[in-house]
């Protein structure tokens, strides 16, 4: 028993078992604006522009929403603003879940994925047994996404 006793009263007051400890290096909430562009930047109006995170040790999952009425950028198609950088290992990707309405993109349906090292996500359509290739921007539209990634 004070075996026990005495290894409780060590990780209290090492430093870095209280910060172990510490709910917040674990765990945390927050808002986070996304954006809708091209690669080549333009101005984008939003009617609706909002995220929200929940980041637990080294993973993060955010949701957002955006609805756009005009978009000048031009080329690929990012959704960017991410709270946090994912994770810089070589080749890994972080598919995200998308719900898009009021938007014209070319191909069969729309799909977007996050590389490493970064705080944007592109988006892709593909055609039956075709390769995927990447979206351009619309000019107006409304998507919903949810994307779990790691630091």
């Amino acid at each position: 028993m004070w075996e026990k006793l005495g290894e409780l009263v060590l990780r209290l007051i090492d430093p870095l078992s209280a910060w172990f400890l510490r709910s917040d290096t674990f765990y945390q909430e927050g808002t986070f604006t996304p954006s809708y562009d091209g690669v080549t930047p333009g101005t984008t109006t939003y009617t609706t522009r909002v995220g929200a995170y929940v980041r637990k040790g080294n993973e993060v999952t955010a949701v957002g929403r955006l609805t756009w009425t005009a978009a000048t950028g031009t080329g690929v198609a990012v959704l960017g603003g991410l709270p946090f950088t994912s994770r810089n290992t070589a080749s890994l990707r972080y598919p995200v879940t998308l719900w898009i309405s009021a938007v014209t993109f070319g191909g069969s349906f729309a799909m977007a994925l996050m590389a490493e090292n970064a705080t944007v996500f592109t988006l892709y359509t593909t055609t039956t047994n075709a390769a995927s290739t990447q979206l351009n921007v619309e000019a107006a539209g409304d998507i919903a996404f949810m994307v779990t990634y790691f630091l």
